[in-house]
Formats: structure tokens, sequence, C-alpha cells
């Protein structure tokens, strides 16, 4: 290998250890957040329409909401920015009424038609969801995927801003239960069209405009994402957390001793089982919040944790265990 080759290959050494140490600067110099979670890995975007990953559930949960939300007990539908629906005897025709006054993390107004343009576009062949069939019980809506009908004749419109329509093809008794799930999630239409004219993403952090009880703050590569509470959701008062952590930490051992370290107060792993057992008799044994459950097939035994708004979880959490998103 000649000089130039050896030199170029240290230049890249030297920009990547120089990449790593700002990158631990930057979160180095954050105060610690509130609530901070091991998220598994980076994720692969924060549009709804377009994931699949359990990483970017978490998030995009935090920082949107649908139509309806899961009941952290039972899992049950409950109003979400739709304050109460009505459902045709038939069960074809679903009919959802708005909260009044729910809004954008940037003000603006949020209503029926915000829903209507999202599902839209979640149908939308260009956007390419992964979920779309999720709506295809929705009178049109796969043809309209193919492209061979007009959305005019889709079974979604709003009626107006504040009731929200869905005609279904056939009963689906799990319906109600779509709309808390996050393709299903509103997008601010303005600013996803803003960015889309500017040739730049719109889950940026100055450019993610949010309706749920998070905002996006900060945003590092293979580090974290931080999230901050919105002062413009609708239920902003019953949001005791104000800050959150995502770390993108693919190593159930790392993952492990930052939560025994104190660095990570929530993870949905426990290391392997020689990590886990050396520290489970000394660390884990006789702590009042969690649980110990025995599932079969599973070694070592994981731990159940029942936060207070929150829906049981196979994970780690610290005692006592604020809210995970």
């Amino acid at each position: 290998m000649g000089r130039t080759g050896t030199l170029a290959k240290s230049a890249v050494a030297v920009a990547v250890l120089a990449g790593a140490l700002l990158l631990l600067f930057r979160s180095g110099s954050l105060p610690r957040a509130d609530f901070v979670f091991v998220n598994s890995t980076t994720p692969a975007s924060l549009d709804p329409h377009k994931v699949t990953g359990t990483p970017e559930g978490r998030l995009l949960r935090a920082l949107f909401e649908g139509l309806t939300i899961g009941d952290p007990a039972t899992l049950a539908p409950r109003p979400g920015c739709a304050e109460r629906w009505e459902v045709s005897a038939d069960g074809l025709v679903y009919r959802f009424f708005m909260r009044p006054g729910l809004q954008w993390s940037n003000g603006d107004p949020l209503n029926a038609h915000d829903f209507e343009w999202s599902w839209r576009r979640c149908l939308e062949p260009a956007t390419a969801g992964k979920y779309v069939n999720l709506l295809w019980s929705v009178v049109g809506a796969r043809e309209f995927n193919r492209g061979d009908i007009p959305w005019d004749q889709v079974g979604v419109r709003a009626i107006s801003d504040a009731v929200f329509e869905v005609r279904l093809a056939q009963p689906t008794p799990w319906f109600l239960s779509l709309t808390e799930f996050y393709p299903l999630f509103p997008l601010h239409r303005a600013s996803v069209e803003a960015a889309e004219r500017d040739g730049v993403t719109f889950t940026s952090p100055e450019r993610l405009i949010c309706n749920g009880p998070y905002l996006l703050a900060e945003r590092w590569l293979r580090d974290r994402i931080r999230m901050v509470r919105n002062p413009k959701y609708w239920n902003v008062d019953t949001i005791s957390i104000e800050t959150i952590d995502a770390l993108a930490i693919e190593s159930d051992n790392t993952a492990l001793n930052l939560f025994v370290a104190g660095e990570a107060d929530w993870s949905g792993s426990h290391g392997d089982s020689a990590s886990f057992s050396a520290m489970q008799n000394e660390y884990f044994d006789g702590c009042p919040c969690v649980e110990r459950s025995s599932t079969p097939g599973a070694a070592p035994p994981m731990f159940n944790i029942a936060n207070r708004t929150a829906r049981p979880m196979v994970a780690l959490a610290r005692c006592p265990g604020p809210n995970a998103p």
C-alpha cells in the first residue's frame, strides 16, 4: 500500500474517532432526562405511515396520538383524539367525534380533515406503507392503493371538522383497536408537504410537528432521542415526566450494565444468562417494585413490570419506576 492509501486510511480513522468523541461530548453535556430507557436500536424512521418496528412504535406513541388509545390495563380502545364514537347496527359505519380544541404542537388546530388526509397518505401507493393492509376492510382501500379508483370512492371522509367517518366493506370486530396503532396516526399536512418541496425529511427535531404527549427535542444517530413534554397536548396535565431519553443500545449486556449503574430506568432486555445470573442475587432479589415471572423456555427468568399507567411489560424497571412511554 502506498503512502497515499495509508494517509487516506489514517484520515478516515481520525474522522471516525472525532465523530465518536463529538457524539460523546454532546450527549454528556445534556442533563440526565427524567426517564431514560433502552430502545434497542436507532429507529429506521419516525414516519408512522412507513415503519414497522417495536423501537419505532415506542417513540411514535409518545410523539403522536390516534383516534383512540389502548387502555393500560385491558388494552381496550378508549378515547384519544376522538372523545366518543358511534357504530352502526350492522358494524359497517364508524363515526368518530373529535375532541374540541385539539392542537398540533405548533398551535395549529387539529381536526377530522387531518385524519382524512393522513389515512389517504397511508394508502397512497407512493408512500409504500408496510401496514397498508390493515385498512383492507375499508371500502375501496385496496383498490385505491392499487391505483384503480379515485379517493372519493374510498370509505374515509371528514364530514366536518368535528366528525370523521369510516365505512367498512365487512364487519371488522378489531377495527377500533386498529385506530390506536401508529400507521393510522395523523400527520401535520402543511409541514409534511413543505418538507417534500424542500427535499428534506419532516421528521427532524426542527420540523416534526406532533400531537402526542411529547415533542422531539434532540435526535443523535446511534446515541439517543430526547423527547420533552408537549404543552399543547390535550391531556398534558396528566403527564408528570418532563423529559425522556430513548437510548440506541443494541447490546443486551450494555443495556443491563446501564440499568445497574443507574444510567437507564427501563430496559426490555436483561442481558445474557451469565451476566444476569451474576447480578441477580446481589442486585435484583428483594426489590419491591418487580415481580419475577417464570416464562416457559426462558432462561434466565425475567421480571414482569406493571407501571402505574403502562401496560405490563417483561423488562427491567428501576425501583420505583416512572411511567414508560
